[in-house]
């Protein structure tokens, strides 16, 4: 048989057909080479003397194509031979150092299940796994099937998992991974990502297999202590989503994070209740202080700014020392009695201290305030106050005085 290639010849004959009869070689191998490599064919002894060994050349014109065929043995061939194989070897060596190995594919099968994770892309992690997966954690082993796997990844899901894989080494048989999650619920019960130590191995070129074997940011002590007042606080002020820790269905991961978003809202709003506490306080003092001035500087009409008129609220007097007992109930004698005593005591008395420090139950527009004063007249007394915010201003809407008199 014979193989053809045509390449270039700067002969004046023109195109030059080189054809190759190999003896034992395998066809064309010289001029499959020498392809596109141009030689000059004068004459049979030019060829014969640019060639290292005898050759055998036989020429044959063609009418009018001004063509010469050339029919090399062997002999040609023969210098090329060494470069064919080189050739072929690096081709060969270049198709197996591309070819992926068995443990990179592992290892993109296993970024691929956690990129499904992150995308929580339920149908991609069913075809990733086999018909059923193991998880083993610690000394337990779970056995799922697609189905129930897929079911308890959307019950997680709920909390808007995040997944990153932080390292990754594999073999033949496994594949260990170092990954970190973190969501809603983690972050509130671990205070920051899991990052777990975990290995995957598999089965007909799937994920068979999946072990937990150690978290490295796990707060046991804190996961346990949040869990604990999370379930009782559901439990005392929402009973309707009481169980819902155990429940790890979609609904179940819906009434888990609605619990959650309640306990945190309520500690949201203790906080905030803190910040304005300390507010609050500073306004009552500010009327507590004011009122005792008017009262001891006698004047009514800055005095009374001060309370609340209404026809229900009290105003009670226990003296110890005279062993008296009054009480006023509603604005019209309250604010008769102090309009009395004020034009029966006309003259200013000496200021007390001044409050800088109260006792104060805030309920929303409402305040319970406990206090103890000292003043000239009447020495140490308690004082009882019920205050109520009026149009942004805090007042006296009710007052117990129990006075104990001076020490003996």
């Amino acid at each position: 048989m014979f193989r053809k290639r045509s390449i270039q010849s700067k002969n004046t004959l023109g195109e030059v057909e080189l054809v190759s009869r190999s003896k034992g070689v395998p066809n064309g191998v010289g001029l499959s080479v020498a392809e596109g490599f141009s030689i000059v064919l004068l004459s049979e002894a030019e060829v014969q003397f640019a060639c290292s060994e005898p050759l055998e050349l036989t020429t044959q014109k063609k009418t009018k194509s001004k063509t010469q065929m050339c029919i090399f043995n062997h002999y040609l061939t023969r210098p090329y031979m060494n470069l064919r194989y080189l050739l072929l070897a690096i081709i060969i060596i270049f198709f197996i150092a591309c070819k992926p190995s068995s443990t990179s594919k592992k290892e993109q099968l296993a970024r691929n299940y956690y990129q499904a994770l992150d995308q929580s892309n339920f149908a991609r992690i069913a075809e990733l796994q086999f018909d059923s997966i193991r998880v083993k954690e610690g000394s337990y082993t779970s056995v799922y099937s697609v189905e129930d796997y897929v079911n308890w990844l959307k019950w997680d899901s709920v909390f808007q998992p995040t997944y990153e894989v932080l390292d990754i080494t594999s073999d033949e048989e496994k594949v260990e991974l170092t990954i970190s999650k973190v969501c809603k619920r983690i972050q509130f019960l671990n205070g920051g990502p899991m990052i777990s130590k975990e290995v995957m191995q598999f089965k007909e070129g799937k994920i068979y297999t999946l072990e937990i074997k150690d978290f490295t940011s796990y707060n046991g002590e804190r996961w346990n202590a949040e869990r604990e007042k999370l379930v009782n606080w559901i439990k005392a002020n929402h009973p309707e989503l009481e169980g819902f820790i155990y429940d790890q269905t979609l609904q179940g991961g819906i009434n888990y994070l609605k619990a959650l978003d309640l306990y945190q809202s309520r500690a949201m709003t203790e906080t905030a209740t803190t910040l304005n506490l300390a507010e609050e306080k500073k306004a009552i003092l500010a009327t507590l202080n004011n009122e005792t001035k008017a009262a001891f500087q006698r004047d009514y009409q800055t005095w009374q700014a001060y309370w609340v008129h209404d026809n229900d609220m009290t105003k009670v007097y226990l003296d110890f020392p005279e062993n008296t007992f009054s009480e006023s109930l509603g604005w019209s004698e309250i604010s008769g009695f102090v309009k009395d005593f004020f034009e029966k005591h006309p003259e200013p008395e000496p200021l007390p201290e001044l409050l800088n420090d109260i006792e104060v139950r805030l309920y929303q527009s409402g305040a319970w305030v406990t206090y103890a004063q000292k003043d000239s007249l009447r020495g140490l007394k308690r004082e009882t106050r019920l205050m109520e915010k009026v149009d942004g201003q805090w007042k006296i809407a009710g007052m117990q005085t129990t006075i104990y008199g001076f020490e003996q």
